[in-house]
């Protein structure tokens, strides 16, 4: 039986890499073991890179959210959350506090709140800044960039919403749709 090669195999893989570690200097981008090493530590960078972008970015809409209620003379305490069930803790511990709780976030943060105010219950004014990536329910129910929502929040204006609920199989778990009322 013939003896089986790696060649093509180490040759597809060794292309790759070079083709990857294009644009360093010197050995780096020649020979495939300095660029395979080239090629892991920017891997590992990048990774450690968009995991810092995101810390940086959480950072700066909280001063941006600071800077717009407080030139609109907005009066807030600021809770943060970390994961879902932090949410709905924060959620069903601030709905007993206060009459008006305010959303910032994206539509799972929204949605999140929304669904826990619900099954609480709980008759609290909701209000919603939009600051995740997609934004669809900010879009659809046409809230304004931030110091606009902030004013609006100040002011107390305020819209219903239809809520529609939505059962999956036999689970007890319902989900919340949202519809601009007529």
């Amino acid at each position: 039986m013939p003896r089986s090669k790696s060649s093509v195999t180490n040759r597809a893989r060794h292309k790759k890499v070079l083709k990857a570690a294009k644009g360093n200097w010197g050995r780096r981008s020649k020979w495939f073991r300095r660029a395979n090493e080239t090629t892991r530590r920017a891997g590992y960078f990048s990774y450690v890179g968009r995991k810092l972008k995101k810390r940086q970015f959480r950072g700066l809409w909280i001063k941006r959210v600071s800077i717009a209620c407080r030139e609109q003379g907005v009066a807030y305490d600021w809770f943060e959350s970390r994961h879902e069930d932090d949410l709905r803790d924060l959620v069903a511990a601030a709905a007993a506090d206060y009459s008006t709780l305010v959303a910032a976030g994206g539509d799972t943060t929204l949605l999140i709140v929304i669904n826990e105010l619900m099954r609480l219950g709980a008759e609290n004014t909701l209000g919603m800044i939009g600051l995740g990536s997609c934004n669809d329910v900010v879009r659809e129910f046409g809230i304004q960039p931030m110091p606009q929502a902030c004013q609006a929040i100040r002011r107390r204006r305020t819209r219903l919403i239809d809520l529609g609920s939505v059962r999956e199989g036999r689970t007890e778990a319902a989900r919340l749709l949202l519809e601009q009322k007529a």
